[in-house]
């Protein structure tokens, strides 16, 4: 938006008064000082002036006074319709992380105000992946302040400027147990956070069957051979996992049995999840055997999928998502067990390949046990 200004002098106590006429809407205002000698003495300030007004002016006069607070609501309700549940819900815990800014106008939010928010999740121990992530939705909403309203200029989020402590070796021994061995099996894993984070970047057929994926830990075959049959009870939070998808001959496939016996198995569906996939199953194309998810080939969905979450900055595969679940689990303290009964496999291949956990596990139980008895 250009400026629309008139400037004029006029003498004023045996000296030069500056006014600078412009227009704010459609409402005339004025700027003015005094006290130059002579009208070429006033140029810097008329420069500056206008600078300053060029930038008022772009910002529409309703949203002048919006505090942070206030824009993210507005945020939020742009997004609602374009967001699943899942991300709104992301953005509001990161939201509850910065309230100290909520009464901070939005054209006046700075790295000072910022950083107090950020020494409190440092003080809190969450993990630096999950800073990160709240950091980047909160410069995605300053984004969304720029582009779509025009309310500021620059984003004040610059994630770069944020330095993270150096985690005593105390505090990493169990992260590096995990990540050895992961790295030693060629194991790939998320964390609960950045699973979270790209759910929230996926949609459409390709969100869903990362969903089960990633928080029921069905294999990819599994989640292809879903039917619209009842196989997601969403009246009871569950999926009946029956049957696969698999190639049943050259350049063939069909549904099929699964893998070992101990594959059938009904697994729990978060209830967040249900009221999602009620409106995706009743509005989705099915094929010929009512399946929700029609990909062609089980390799066909994989390829997509790994393209997708390059592009989203995850390298990964799409079973990487079911060991996230695994793994998840077991930091929340499940048992082998359990887990093994929950995605289909044996007890000794749970064992076998997230052994390094059992040390954890072991610590654990052993600081409880100290503590409670």
């Amino acid at each position: 938006m250009s400026l629309d200004y008139k400037i004029s002098y006029r003498k004023k106590d045996k000296a030069i008064q500056c006014i600078i006429a412009y227009k704010d809407g459609d409402e005339w205002k004025q700027r003015t000082k005094q006290g130059f000698k002579i009208q070429k003495d006033a140029k810097p300030w008329i420069d500056d002036t206008l600078d300053e007004l060029k930038e008022i002016v772009k910002v529409p006069v309703e949203y002048r006074g919006t505090t942070f607070g206030e824009f993210k609501e507005i945020f939020l309700k742009d997004k609602e319709k374009e967001y699943a549940y899942n991300t709104i819900e992301l953005y509001e815990k990161g939201f509850a992380k910065f309230k100290k800014i909520d009464d901070v106008l939005l054209t006046e939010v700075s790295y000072i105000h910022l950083k107090p928010c950020f020494d409190e999740m440092i003080k809190e121990k969450l993990e630096e992946s999950t800073i990160r992530g709240y950091l980047g939705h909160i410069r995605t909403t300053f984004n969304h302040a720029i582009e779509n309203y025009k309310i500021i200029k620059e984003n004040p989020v610059n994630v770069k400027q944020y330095k993270f402590p150096v985690t005593e070796k105390r505090e990493i021994k169990i992260t590096a147990l995990i990540d050895t061995k992961l790295k030693e099996n060629k194991i790939k894993v998320l964390t609960e956070f950045e699973l979270n984070d790209l759910l929230s970047k996926l949609s459409g057929k390709d969100y869903y069957i990362c969903v089960l994926a990633g928080k029921c830990g069905m294999r990819l075959g599994e989640i292809n051979g879903t039917l619209d049959d009842g196989s997601i009870d969403l009246e009871n939070n569950v999926v009946h996992v029956r049957r696969q998808w698999k190639k049943v001959a050259k350049n063939k496939y069909d549904l099929g049995t699964l893998k070992r016996a101990n594959s059938y198995r009904t697994v729990p569906l978060p209830i967040k999840y249900v009221p999602e996939f009620k409106k995706y199953i009743n509005t989705c194309v099915k094929d010929i055997n009512n399946r929700i998810f029609i990909d062609k080939t089980n390799p066909a969905t994989g390829s997509r999928l790994i393209y997708k979450f390059k592009k989203l900055g995850y390298d990964i595969s799409i079973h990487d998502l079911r060991h996230t679940y695994v793994t998840i689990l077991i930091k929340k303290g499940f048992d082998f067990k359990t887990i093994a009964e929950l995605i289909g496999d044996t007890v000794e291949m749970v064992i076998k390949t997230y052994a390094h956990f059992t040390t954890d596990m072991f610590e654990s139980a052993q600081d409880r046990i100290n503590k409670f008895l």
